[in-house]
């Protein structure tokens, strides 16, 4: 366990409901370089009440409508402007990548921080050519039918992300949920949240919040993922972690069924399903 506590360590807070807060219970830990073992920063312990309030903001601000309701090229110049922001404030952020996650600085300077930032204007790009609505070919058989897809926004996604690439998976979360105008509850590791809130901060910074039903862009930073999983309000469930930490949320989100995206292999899921309660059946999953 670290002890050295630097006095220009700073305290964190966490952005839920437009606004910067600390945890409900007061608590902070300790946030640690791992290559020098010191501690680096302190973040807020996040609470089960935490998430409540961050899942009823980030449901507030969907259902609000105001920011679901744009049109795509509204949500797209807005994130475009986002990026215009990125750009100019996150000259430190490669350093702070580098701290957090103990990584090479040249790797974070130059592919990590650079990089985030063009897959959030690539994802908004992206959107664009998406069509919400789509006619599809004619059938003849058994008799004439007409068909089409509607899309839709899905609501409030939770979004989940490891601690090896803090930056990129926190772009990978938010970027195409707004972009599709959901909204969104962030939860960045424990052990790297710090480049997830700056990107926050700097989102919060573009005074676009009212664009997004005065709580920024659907975006709050809440408690241990667990949390999220068990607590009514999302429709969807966004993660990057492995086998062993899957096999609860893809049970869990099942049992509630809500829609999981996931980093796992066919051979990783096939050993999560084999392994709870959830069976493979046609395109989705049951329950026993």
């Amino acid at each position: 366990m670290a002890t050295i506590v630097r006095p220009e360590v700073a305290t964190y807070e966490q952005y839920i409901d437009g606004e910067w807060v600390g945890a409900e219970n007061g608590e902070t830990y300790d946030v640690i370089n791992p290559s020098t073992e010191e501690v680096m920063a302190r973040a807020p312990a996040g609470t089960r009440a935490d998430a409540r309030r961050a899942i009823g903001a980030a449901r507030r601000a969907f259902d609000g409508g105001e920011w679901r309701f744009k049109t795509q090229q509204q949500r797209s110049e807005i994130m475009f402007e986002i990026v215009r922001h990125l750009q100019t404030v996150s000259d430190d952020w490669g350093l702070l990548e580098a701290q957090n996650a103990g990584a090479v600085i040249r790797k974070t300077a130059v592919v990590d921080v650079p990089l985030a930032i063009e897959h959030f204007r690539s994802l908004a790009e992206q959107a664009l050519s998406i069509p919400w609505y789509e006619p599809l070919a004619w059938f003849d058989q058994p008799y004439v039918s007409w068909n089409f897809v509607q899309r839709e926004a899905v609501g409030v996604c939770a979004g989940i992300i490891p601690w090896n690439y803090p930056l990129i998976f926190a772009v990978w979360k938010i970027a195409p949920a707004i972009a599709m105008g959901n909204s969104i509850v962030l939860k960045p590791s424990t052990h790297t949240p710090l480049t997830a809130l700056a990107l926050v901060r700097a989102i919060d910074e573009t005074g676009l919040r009212a664009s997004f039903s005065n709580y920024g862009p659907g975006l709050d930073l809440s408690a241990p993922g667990d949390r999220i999983l068990t607590l009514d309000g999302t429709n969807g469930i966004q993660y990057l972690r492995g086998t062993s930490f899957s096999a609860p949320f893809v049970s869990g989100a099942a049992a509630l069924l809500l829609s999981v995206d996931r980093n796992l292999t066919n051979v990783d899921l096939w050993n999560i399903l084999n392994s709870t309660a959830v069976q493979p059946s046609g395109s989705g999953y049951n329950t026993n």
